[in-house]
């Protein structure tokens, strides 16, 4: 696997590590969401692991092609958005209502962010397939997101 893929595994890495640090923090400031932001934080984590399990097989087998790699400036800007986001969260008390639009977007970034990656490879790999799962598991996520939300943007 040539840097560049790896630093872009590293970068998505530590962009599901940020989004559920944003969520844990969610959980702590909005007591009466609390569980549904800790295991929406608990799925980041294992998301984050999915991308290391995916990064790991690529070194010892395929290579993703070329145009399946996003552009890493797209997942550092990305990343810079969450890391002002959790700071602007933990330095004043959010409005729930904000919350829920902002991580419906954010939320909608990721899911499109794996499904670009994972689609059409030359051949299905484990590692695609894990970026697979990853997309639907964020789309997920965003069905979620939306339903609980609609007592709070109605």
């Amino acid at each position: 696997m040539n840097d560049g893929i790896a630093t872009i595994f590293n970068e998505s890495i530590f962009m599901e590590k940020h989004v559920a640090q944003l969520y844990r923090h969610l959980s702590k400031t909005f007591s009466d969401e609390q569980s549904f932001w800790r295991v929406l934080a608990y799925e980041e984590e294992s998301h984050a692991y999915l991308l290391r399990r995916a990064k790991d097989l690529l070194f010892k087998e395929v290579i993703l092609p070329i145009q399946s790699v996003p552009n890493l400036s797209r997942i550092r800007e990305f990343n810079i958005v969450l890391k002002k986001t959790i700071a602007q969260y933990e330095s004043s008390q959010p409005v729930i209502k904000d919350v829920f639009k902002k991580i419906l977007n954010l939320e909608g970034l990721l899911g499109e962010y794996y499904f670009q990656i994972s689609l059409n490879p030359a051949n299905s790999n484990p590692a695609v397939e894990l970026l697979k799962t990853l997309s639907e598991n964020e789309m997920n996520h965003v069905r979620r997101i939306t339903e609980r939300a609609k007592k709070y943007l109605s």
